[in-house]
Parts: C-alpha cells; sequence; structure tokens
C-alpha cells in the first residue's frame, strides 16, 4: 500500500480506529526510519510490528519504507486535505500533520521548515474547524523546537484573537496555558514586548474557567505573568475579580481517583495568587473583611488565615490604609462572635499581623498607628466595660500585641501600664463605696497584669536581629509593680495572693533588653529586671508560703520558685533559696525536739512541705551537683527518724535523680554516699539502732543509682566497688584513710558486715553477664567473687549480710550463660543434708536461704532446673527438722512473689527488730527486675505452678503435713486469678481446711499465722470472683472467719477475715446467707473493740453489711 493511501486510512473517519491507529503508526515510523546497521534495522522492525495490530498493515509499513519518507514530500500529499473544503477532512488532515509534529519531538525541522509550519499554522487558526488540531500543533512547535522571531510573538497574538476558549476542549485550553508557560521560559522578552496585549488575551483565557485541572495550572501560572510583565498593574483590578469569583474553594474531588486534585491544592494555589502582588491589596483585603463578615465558620476562618498570608506577602506600606478597617472587623469577631474558633483565629490574625509590622524599622510609623488604635479601644472597654467578658476579650487582645514582637510590647506596654495602675490606684480609693464589685475589678487588673508580663517575656524569648538591645518596656515600672505585688501577697484573698505570686515570678525572670541568649540558660545580675535584693526577698516570700494553710498557695508558691530558679544563677540559689529552706527545715526540727507533743503534727507537716520543696529544686540539674553536700547533710543528720516518721526522705533523691543527671554525676552521688555509710557506720560501733534507720535508707538511695546508669558507667563502678570489697583497697573512699582493718569478706565484726548489702546490691544489678566480662574482670577473679559471696552466705552470722549476698549470686547465676553454676548447687545439697554435727543449724538454714533464690534465678530466665530444685524444696517441707520444713514450706512465697519484680516498697519503721528493718529493705528491692538486666521468660510464674502444684498437692494428700498447706498456699497466692480458677475444684478444699486447723490450735506460730494469711487472702479472690463455689462450705467457713476476726494474733489476720465476711453479705444471695445473719453479727462484736483501728473500721463495715441484708 502507498502512503497515500496510509493517509486516506487515517483521515477517514468512517473506518475503525485500531485502523486509523495503525495508519498513524506506520507513517510515523515512515518518518522516523533512519538506515543503520542490519540489526538495528531488525530490532526497528520488530518493535514495529509489536506496535501495530495486524500483520496485514504491517505488510503496508514494509511497502511504505521500501523509499524514505521525507517530510516535504508527506506534506505535499497531504494537501488536498489540508485545503479541502470539507471541515471534517481539514481538520482531519491538519489533525494527522500536527500528531506528526507531537510524537515525533526528536524530529529534525530545518530553518525554512519550522517557518513553514509557523505561517501554516498561525493562519489555520483563523480557521474555526481546526482550531483545537491547530493549538496542538502549536504546543508541539513551541515545546519540541526553537521557532525565531516573530513566530512566537505572531502565533500568540493569533491565537488570543482568533480563537475563543469556549470553543476548546479542555485538554486544548490547557495546552494554550502551556504553551504560555513555555515561552515565558524561553522567550520572555517576546512576551513582555507584548505588553497590555498579552495580558488582554491572557485574562480572555483564564476568566470562566472551570476545570480544576487547568485551573490548578492557571493558578500557578499567575505570579509569573505578575513577575514578569509590568503592565500588569492596569489590569490588577480585573485579574483579581476573575481569581476573587472562585474563592472559597468549594470542590470535591472523586474519592476513587488517588491523583485527583484536591480542594487543599487548588486553595494554596490561589493563595499564592492573592499574595502575589502588594496591587492586590486595596482589593483582596476588602473582600476578605467581607468573607471574615459572613455567617460560615469555616469561611470566616479560612478567610483570617488568608488574610494573614496575603498582608505578610503585601508589605506595611500596602496594609497600612486598610489597618483601621481590619482591626474594625476582626475586633468586632472578637468581641461579638460566640465561636470560640472564630475568636481564637481572629487573636491568631492580630498576632500574625502586627508581627508583621515589626520586622523592619522603617514600618514602625504604621505599627504604631495600628496598636494606638487597638490599645485605645481595648483600655476604654476595661475601665468602663459592665461586661467582665468584653474586659477579659480585650485583655487577651493585648496579650497578642504584646507577645508578638519587643517593639510591639514596648509600644502597648508604654501606653497600657500607667492606665493600668492608674485605674487600680482609683479602685483602691472608691472600694469602700462598692467593696464586692471594686473589689473583683482589682482582681481582674491584677491578673491582667500577670497575663500582661508573661507575654512580654514570650515576646522577648524570640530574637530579632533589627531590634537588638531594645529595652524592656517592663523597666520603667519594675519598682511600681514590684511594690504592688509584693503588697499583695498579704491580701485576705487566696486568689490575689496566688495571683501576686506569679506575677512576682514573672517580674523576677524579665530581662533588661533583648539579646540573642538561650532561652532556657540561666541570667546574670545585669540581664535581669530586678536587683539582687529584691530578687532574695521575693525568694524568701515564696519559702514563706509553702507552709501556707490553703494548698493551691503553696504549690503555686513552689512553682514559682521552680521558675525561678530555672532561670537565675546557681549561685544566686545556692547563696540564698537553699539555706533558707535548709535553715526552715533545721529550725523545726529543733522545735519539734524542745516542742510539745500538741505541735509535734504541726511540724511535721511544715517539715514535710519545705523536703517537697527542696526535692523539686533538686530536679533543676545544674544546681543537683551543688545541692549534693546539702542532701548528703540531711541523711547524715538522719532526719527521717527524728520527725518524719514513715515518710521516706529517699524520695528525694528517687525524684531528684533522673536518668540523664546520673550518667553525669554517678561517681560523685554514688561514691560520696557510700563513702559517708562507712564512716558512720564504721565509727558508730554501738548505735544499732541509728544504723538500722540510716543503712535501709541509703540501700534503696543506692540500688536506684546503680540502676538508672548505663552499662560502660556501671562497669567502672563495678571495677571500683570489687576493688574496694574484694582487693580490699578502702583507701579508693574518702576520709577512709584512718581504717586500719578492712576486709569484709573475712572479718566477722558486725559493722564490716552491715556493709557487705552495698556491694551485694551494686553487683546484683549489673545490666551484662559479669561471668563472661573478661574486659572487665578474670576468670581467676569471678571466681573469688562467687567463693567469697557463698562463704558469707554461709559462714555468716547475720542475716542482712547472708542475705543480701544470696540475692547478688542469684542474679549472678540468672544472668549467666555458662554451665558454671551447677558446682554451687553441688555445694549447696551436702551443707543442707548434713545430719552430722560438723554443720550448725545456722549454715543448714542460710544454705537452704542460697537455695531458694538460686531455683529463683533458673525459674525466672526459663531453665528446667528451677523444676528440678521444686522438687527439692518439695521433699524438704516433709524434713523432720523443723526448721528446716518450715523454711522450705515458706520458700514457695519467695520463688513466686511478684513483689520482687515491682516497685521498691519503703522499710516499715515499727518493727521490733531492727536488723529486721534492714532485712525487709534488702528482700523487697526488685534485685531480678528487667531493668537490672535479669533475663525474665514470659508465664514463668504459670508454668512453675502448673508442674509443682500436683506435686505438693499429692505430697499433702500422702503425709497430711500442714507444712504443706503452708507451701501450696504460698503458691495460690502468687499466681494469676486466671490459673487459679482453672484449679478450682482442688484448691478450694485446701483453702477451707487451712481455715479449720485454725481452730484446732490455740496457739498461733508464725508458720501457722502464714498459712492463715495466704489462705484468706486466696478466699478473698475467690469470694469476689466466683462466689457461688463456696456456697456448699457457708456452715464451716463462716464459724472459723468469726474465730480468726476476733482471736487472730496479727492485725492483717483479723482484718483480712472481716473483709472475707464483708464480701459474703455483697456476693451471695439473701436465702443462703440468712441462716447465719445472727451469728455473724454476735460473733464479730469483740472486732468492734479492737485495739486496732483497722480492725474496728473494717468490723463495722461488715457488721452492718450483715444488719442490712434483704
Amino acid at each position: 500500500m502507498t502512503t497515500s493511501k496510509t493517509i486516506d486510512t487515517y483521515v477517514n473517519i468512517q473506518l475503525p480506529e485500531t485502523e486509523r491507529s495503525d495508519a498513524l503508526n506506520v507513517i510515523l515510523m515512515g518518518m522516523y526510519r533512519v538506515r543503520q546497521k542490519k540489526r538495528g534495522d531488525m530490532m526497528m522492525m520488530m518493535m514495529i510490528y509489536l506496535c501495530i495490530n495486524d500483520s496485514f498493515i504491517y505488510m503496508q509499513y514494509l511497502d511504505v519504507n521500501s523509499k524514505r519518507l521525507e517530510l516535504h514530500q508527506f506534506v505535499k500529499m497531504l494537501g488536498d486535505y489540508l485545503q479541502n473544503r470539507d471541515n471534517l477532512l481539514r481538520s482531519r488532515g491538519t489533525l494527522l500533520l500536527t500528531e506528526v509534529l507531537c510524537r515525533l519531538p526528536n524530529l529534525q525541522l530545518n530553518e525554512q521548515q519550522l517557518s513553514f509550519f509557523g505561517e501554516f499554522y498561525i493562519d489555520r487558526l483563523k480557521d474555526y474547524a481546526c482550531s483545537s488540531e491547530v493549538v496542538k500543533g502549536i504546543y508541539a512547535l513551541v515545546a519540541h523546537h526553537k521557532l525565531e522571531y516573530p513566530y512566537n510573538q505572531k502565533m500568540l497574538r493569533t491565537l488570543f484573537s482568533e480563537v475563543h476558549p469556549s470553543s476548546l476542549p479542555q485538554t486544548h485550553r490547557k495546552m494554550v496555558l502551556q504553551i504560555i508557560d513555555i515561552l515565558f521560559a524561553r522567550h520572555l522578552a517576546e512576551i513582555q514586548a507584548m505588553g497590555n496585549d498579552f495580558m488582554v488575551g491572557y485574562l480572555q483565557f483564564i476568566d470562566g474557567e472551570k476545570d480544576p485541572r487547568n485551573l490548578m495550572f492557571s493558578f500557578n501560572l499567575l505570579p509569573t505573568v505578575v513577575r514578569c510583565i509590568p503592565q500588569y498593574a492596569s489590569f490588577a483590578d480585573s485579574l483579581f475579580e476573575i481569581l476573587s469569583c472562585y474563592y472559597p474553594i468549594s470542590f470535591n474531588p472523586k474519592q476513587s481517583d488517588p491523583n485527583a486534585i484536591t480542594r487543599v491544592d487548588l486553595t494554596s494555589s490561589l493563595l499564592k495568587c492573592f499574595a502575589s502582588t502588594p496591587l492586590f491589596a486595596e482589593h483582596s483585603v476588602p473582600f476578605l473583611l467581607e468573607k471574615i463578615s459572613a455567617n460560615v465558620v469555616d469561611t470566616k476562618i479560612e478567610s483570617m488565615q488568608t488574610l494573614v498570608t496575603c498582608s505578610l506577602a503585601y508589605g506595611a506600606k500596602a496594609m497600612a490604609p486598610l489597618l483601621e478597617d481590619v482591626w474594625g472587623t476582626l475586633s468586632n469577631q472578637i468581641l461579638t462572635h460566640k465561636n470560640s474558633q472564630v475568636i481564637e483565629e481572629s487573636k491568631k490574625t492580630i498576632f500574625q499581623i502586627t508581627r508583621q509590622l515589626s520586622t523592619l524599622p522603617a514600618d514602625k510609623p504604621i505599627l504604631e498607628s495600628f496598636l494606638n488604635l487597638i490599645n485605645k479601644e481595648c483600655i476604654h472597654h476595661i475601665k468602663t466595660s459592665q461586661d467582665s467578658k468584653l474586659a477579659v476579650s480585650c485583655a487577651s487582645i493585648l496579650v497578642q500585641t504584646i507577645s508578638a514582637s519587643v517593639v510591639s510590647s514596648r509600644i502597648v506596654l508604654s501606653y497600657i501600664l500607667p492606665h493600668l495602675l492608674e485605674f487600680y490606684n482609683q479602685l483602691v480609693l472608691e472600694i469602700e463605696q462598692d467593696p464586692v464589685h471594686k473589689s473583683n475589678e482589682q482582681i481582674s487588673i491584677v491578673g491582667l497584669l500577670n497575663d500582661l508580663l508573661k507575654a512580654n517575656i514570650l515576646s522577648f524569648q524570640t530574637f530579632y536581629k533589627n531590634h537588638q538591645d531594645e529595652e524592656n518596656p517592663i523597666l520603667s515600672f519594675s519598682n511600681r509593680l514590684y511594690d504592688l505585688f509584693l503588697g499583695l501577697l498579704s491580701n485576705q484573698s487566696i486568689l490575689v495572693r496566688s495571683l501576686s505570686l506569679e506575677c512576682l515570678s514573672n517580674l523576677y525572670i524579665s530581662i533588661r533588653s533583648h539579646k540573642e541568649t538561650d532561652s532556657g540558660s540561666s541570667k546574670n545580675d545585669e540581664e535581669l529586671i530586678l536587683e539582687k535584693d529584691k530578687r532574695q526577698t521575693i525568694i524568701k516570700s515564696f519559702i514563706s508560703l509553702l507552709n501556707d494553710f490553703d494548698d493551691s498557695l503553696r504549690t503555686k508558691s513552689l512553682d514559682c520558685l521552680m521558675t525561678i530558679a530555672k532561670n537565675e544563677q546557681i549561685e544566686i540559689l545556692n547563696e540564698y533559696a537553699i539555706p533558707t529552706l535548709l535553715q526552715m527545715i533545721n529550725t523545726n526540727n529543733i522545735n519539734n525536739n524542745n516542742g510539745d507533743s500538741s505541735s509535734s503534727s504541726t511540724t511535721l507537716k511544715e517539715t514535710k512541705n519545705y523536703l517537697n520543696a527542696f526535692t523539686s529544686l533538686c530536679t533543676i540539674k545544674p544546681l543537683l551537683a551543688s545541692v549534693m553536700p546539702h542532701i548528703q547533710s540531711l541523711l547524715l543528720n538522719n532526719i527521717k527518724s527524728k520527725y518524719i516518721s514513715n515518710e521516706s526522705l529517699e524520695s528525694i533523691f528517687m525524684k531528684s535523680i533522673d536518668e540523664s543527671v546520673i550518667q553525669n554525676n554517678y561517681d560523685h552521688l554514688l561514691f560520696g554516699l557510700i563513702s559517708q555509710l562507712f564512716i558512720m557506720i564504721l565509727d558508730n560501733n554501738s548505735n544499732s539502732l541509728y544504723n538500722s534507720k540510716l543503712l535501709p535508707i541509703s540501700i534503696i538511695i543506692i540500688h536506684s543509682i546503680i540502676q538508672n546508669i548505663n552499662q560502660s558507667n556501671q562497669k567502672q563502678i563495678i571495677e571500683k566497688i570489687i576493688d574496694i570489697y574484694i582487693n580490699n583497697n578502702i583507701n579508693l573512699l574518702n576520709g577512709l584513710q584512718h581504717i586500719s582493718s578492712w576486709e569484709p569478706f573475712i572479718s566477722s565484726t558486725q559493722q564490716q558486715q552491715l556493709l557487705i548489702p552495698i556491694f551485694s546490691i551494686i553487683l546484683s544489678q549489673a545490666k551484662f553477664d559479669i561471668t563472661n566480662a573478661t574486659d572487665l574482670i578474670s576468670v581467676e577473679k569471678v571466681q573469688q567473687i562467687q567463693q567469697s559471696l557463698f562463704e558469707k552466705v554461709i559462714k555468716s552470722d547475720i542475716s542482712i549480710a547472708s542475705i543480701s549476698c544470696a540475692q547478688c549470686l542469684s542474679a549472678i547465676v540468672n544472668k549467666s550463660t555458662g554451665n558454671s553454676n551447677n558446682n554451687l548447687i553441688e555445694k549447696i545439697l551436702p551443707i543442707i543434708n548434713d545430719n552430722s554435727n560438723n554443720t550448725n543449724k545456722k549454715e543448714k538454714l542460710n544454705a537452704l536461704n542460697l537455695l531458694v533464690w538460686i531455683t529463683k534465678a533458673y525459674l525466672i530466665n526459663g531453665n528446667s532446673q528451677s523444676i528440678q530444685l521444686g522438687r527439692v524444696l518439695s521433699d524438704m517441707v516433709s524434713s523432720p527438722d523443723q526448721d528446716i520444713s518450715n523454711r522450705a514450706a515458706q520458700s514457695f512465697d519467695i520463688l513466686l512473689n511478684e513483689v520482687e519484680l515491682s516497685e521498691t516498697k519503703q522499710p516499715s519503721t515499727t518493727s521490733n527488730s531492727n536488723e529486721s528493718i534492714i532485712i525487709s529493705t534488702i528482700t523487697n528491692l526488685p534485685i531480678l527486675s528487667s531493668k537490672s538486666g535479669a533475663v525474665i521468660k514470659v508465664l514463668h510464674q504459670q508454668k512453675f505452678f502448673t508442674l509443682m502444684f500436683p506435686i505438693l498437692l499429692e505430697a499433702f494428700k500422702q503425709s497430711k503435713l500442714s507444712q504443706y498447706l503452708v507451701a501450696i498456699t504460698n503458691l495460690l497466692r502468687n499466681v494469676s486469678k486466671e490459673v487459679l480458677l482453672s484449679e478450682l475444684g482442688e484448691v478450694l478444699p485446701i483453702v477451707l481446711q487451712s481455715l479449720q486447723q485454725q481452730q484446732q490450735q490455740a496457739d498461733q506460730s508464725q508458720n501457722q499465722s502464714q498459712l492463715l494469711g495466704s489462705s484468706l487472702e486466696t478466699l478473698l479472690m475467690l469470694v469476689k470472683d466466683v462466689p457461688n463455689s463456696i456456697s456448699p462450705y457457708l456452715g464451716s467457713l463462716i464459724p472459723s472467719l468469726i474465730t480468726i476476726s476476733t482471736t487472730g494474733q496479727l492485725l492483717t489476720l483479723r482484718q483480712s477475715s472481716l473483709e472475707v465476711l464483708t464480701y459474703l453479705s455483697k456476693s451471695l444471695p439473701y436465702q443462703k446467707l440468712y441462716p447465719y445473719k445472727q451469728s455473724v453479727i454476735n460473733g464479730i462484736k469483740p472486732a468492734l473493740d479492737d485495739k486496732k483501728r483497722l480492725v474496728r473500721r473494717e468490723a463495722t463495715t461488715c457488721r452492718n453489711c450483715w444488719y442490712i441484708l434483704s
């Protein structure tokens, strides 16, 4: 088939689309054909074959391309169609030529050919029927080729004059915009030469556009037009009129099209158009103000945001004539509108406009003019308005203008503060006329002054190079404000005093001038407004209010003190704030020791408040290191034992030292404390009470410090502590050079053994396996440590040292990955089983305790040996040695006790034994926790319970020993509710049997009390969750509970039994409880006179519940 026939195929609209497409492809390939190597020809032919749908058409391609198709030949063949009188054929011919130019962007055209096509398309633009095809052809020429002057200009002029946008489809209207965009990039001079003609044509093409794709391109093009065509100024009103029709954008794209243009895209582009030139200001600002006054909230908010963006772009000079209208509209919205979003957005708009007007020094007169409008109206409403909401709104406006910049702050405060202070003095004189109203106005003025001070501080925190060294406007009023606020601290109103506290705090931290400084750093004397003596007076006033009767005032004074501390120099705080607090604490201590008992509770409360303030100040990192000697002084004086009762002094450390602070100060904190402990304990040989109070606190603090530092720092500490304890190098601690003999793991002296828990706690909290830390500790040294700990566990006569060393070995075993720990078990069991006289009872019990802790280590890390050792402990429950049997039964509580993995408990100071206080502290520390690096497997408790419960239960059924009941109840009290309920059938009879044994034994041993406690805890949980399971046993259960509630030796037993009876009355139906109602009411009557208040209270609750059964 010839080329002419292929052209006929494409032009013929009646043929199928596929044939016409194939014909076009044949022509394109003919134009593109370039003879290369044979392999290249074959590859080209394969590509063509893939592009053409029909093999017959492919043969046409081969026929057409037997000779190369030149461009001039192709145009000549199209001549009949290009000149045809039929509009359809003429447009199809023009389209074919256009398609060749579009689809062959690399087609080589010489200057003559480009001129030909340029003239052709310019002339053909006058042909209405071919307008779309011609626009596409012009786009191809402009985009892919470079036309010489004046063809680009002539094409654009003809396009504007001959083609109406409405005659073009969407894609071709967009092509016109793309043509303009390309010409701006490549031939700007030709476009600029068109001047007004371009603007007229451009406005014609963008006017009335509705398609979002074209709008998007049009909006993005407009800033370029404004920037490149100076004549746009003459058409600014028309241009904005066209743009304003689209505002606000109300376009919703198709949800199914992820690439669709969104409303946000269109809004953003339109906003750039609005802000493209200051000449739009006189049109856009009134337009936006009109939209702000509309009724639709979303339109109001969007218009305010647009106004802010436009004002920033227009500049102060363009906005100056319009600022009065802007203020009028925005103030109306703030003062009258009810929607909070509109009010807040109006305030933000004022803030942004004020900040923008403050940017350049040359715009200062305009800023002053704008702020004078605001100042006069706001101060008028504050003074005269009877509506408090109106005054508050005006105050909030002033806050926005002050916080905008240091310049606006100076302008506003210089005008507002004299009026406010004068108005306040006037209210003081008139207060007798109307006390209530005038007092409320005074409070409002003080609150406003506080807000103004905050805003001023905020403005000075933002640095502006153009306003460096700008003086703080508060400076000239600082003395008057200081006297006013300080005098108000004695006001009877708590609200006034609270506000004055905050005002003084804000006045305290205000700086003299605007400089580039770190906003979070402390300020020197030259930077702060107030003199040093006034600042000290303020600190003294805040400290004195820490013991005010009102909680809110105490909290406010502490907050203000913290605010000051974060901005004041550490030297000033150490010179006055810290000494004053310590003086108050020590004064209360003296008063407490010398005063009568009636004032002790008041003194205790005051001391606690001062200590809380001291603790809060310690949270400021730069201050912590400097106050450490004071904290140690409090610890050395043993404040806790004198007047804090059960409140924890160690909370000073626990609250004040966070992880980041410890990382930088751990050595000073830890070893400073350890040195003092060594000195106190080693030099106070006889003061066991002193040690029992001080040592538990110190152990908790040491545990907290070592637990909160990273592994690298831990290694340094452990290396040093090993040198002190294992190598006996006590000289590493300051102030202990006078100690001649120091061998803690060899010496049997009580003082040295009391210090062993420090070593154990530090070593147990290592977040790594010390047995494999060869870079830190040699294998021989590890073996020496383990042997020393083992011997101290077995041989020590002091339980404190033995227990702490057992815990330390447990932590080492838990984290160890080797098999060296098997030897440890092999050494323990012979000691326990030794019935000869070679091993005393104490050593056996110590060995058993170590076995329990080793079993716990294995249990937690999931080692299978924990079950084997559990069986060993089960066998020991039946030991003929009563002490071994009791200790083995109690061990199951230690194995599963969650306290070990929870938060640290505070030691009780009410125990009769001084040693028990320290033991309680050690055993309740979270030694094996994830934070201390312990290896913890999930569901380890459930697994151990599931395997050990049947073993213990079977042993109990066979032996009937009460010790097995103790072991079983200790298991039950430490497992989850779900696990317990799954074994309900076996659990309940055991619990009831343990309670019945109480009636059979008049004397309750410690073991029996523990059994009862565990049983009551389990029973209480069953009553709460499955009360119906208890119903069949009420006949035996209730008498047992009544007996325990009145005869139980321990408070917890009596209280728990009463609590179970209370829940029974609430959980079971009336018909089941009624037979026992009178016996319960009469039976627990003695508990109403119990010596313990908690028991009496529970008895009252229980009796009332049974009285009202119905």
